[in-house]
């Protein structure tokens, strides 16, 4: 599996607690087969160098014994249909992605009543080299260093949902900064995904807040940032902030500091329209 990448900031790799700070890491990752059929964190055998090593060759891989499997794939979520969300389990491969820095406290703290600053990185598709929860092909891929000047950080891209890299996570939160993962609707499909699951029966749309809210849970981001970008029907506008308000609670009895916000897109009619502020007309 490659994983090389220019740290950007400070990283803990998985299963190393010596934090690593700038410098270009290659770790291959082998699994020692299990006798369930599974892998596991016990069954886990990690090196890494600060080479400039790219990849494990298919001649290191073909001189391990036939009980290794090496995962050459980064393991990563960026997106999935509205049934694959529904679906979603965790599975034992998913302690890759759940972050272990805890968000630091700061001051003032981010529910105090003053202006915050968020930052959104969908910059010229900026975030399709920095998707990667452990390496990138890219030699400048989107780095950002001025976390003492920001309260939250999106992580963004034009997929359904986006969840933010454990690395991401891991160095927002050692500067106490919040971090949200995407949920966009786009376009025609977007809203025919609106309908499916705001003009139903309200377990739909409950189904899907649970989900979201027990994928925030699981790998200890922050939230969500809602961005709506097609017109909705009557019925779908009019459930919207029934489906926010219930997201929010449940967010809120679940991730500590949680946060839900809504993109400037769709206004109380249900049509698409930017308003570029908070009005009456998207309240």
């Amino acid at each position: 599996m490659r994983v090389t990448r220019e740290i950007p900031t400070h990283w803990q790799m998985p299963g190393n607690a010596q934090m690593l700070n700038r410098q270009t890491v290659v770790a291959d990752y082998s699994y020692q087969h299990c006798p369930l059929g599974d892998y596991d964190e016990s069954c886990l055998q990690q090196t890494a160098s600060g080479t400039s090593t790219n990849s494990t060759t298919d001649s290191q891989a073909s001189n391990l014994s036939p009980d290794m499997k090496v995962y050459k794939e980064v393991i990563r979520y960026e997106s999935a249909p509205l049934s694959e969300l529904l679906s979603w389990k965790a599975t034992s491969q998913d302690m890759f992605n759940i972050a272990v820095t805890p968000l630091a406290k700061r001051y003032p703290p981010i529910d105090s009543k003053r202006p915050k600053t968020l930052v959104c990185h969908d910059m010229m598709g900026g975030y399709l080299e920095d998707r990667f929860i452990q390496g990138a092909d890219s030699k400048d891929p989107y780095v950002f260093y001025h976390w003492q000047y920001i309260d939250i950080f999106v992580y963004f891209s034009h997929r359904m949902f986006t969840l933010p890299p454990v690395c991401w996570t891991n160095t927002a939160h050692q500067h106490g900064v919040s971090v949200l993962g995407t949920f966009i609707t786009e376009w025609e499909d977007g809203a025919k995904t609106c309908e499916s699951f705001l003009a139903g029966d309200e377990s739909t749309y409950k189904a899907v807040a649970d989900q979201m809210v027990a994928l925030a849970r699981f790998y200890r981001f922050d939230g969500w940032l809602i961005n709506i970008e097609n017109v909705l029907s009557p019925v779908a506008v009019s459930r919207m902030p029934l489906f926010l308000s219930y997201l929010t609670e449940k967010l809120h009895s679940e991730v500590p500091g949680g946060l839900v916000l809504w993109y400037d897109s769709v206004i109380h009619t249900g049509e698409l329209k930017w308003q570029n502020e908070l009005n009456d007309d998207n309240r």
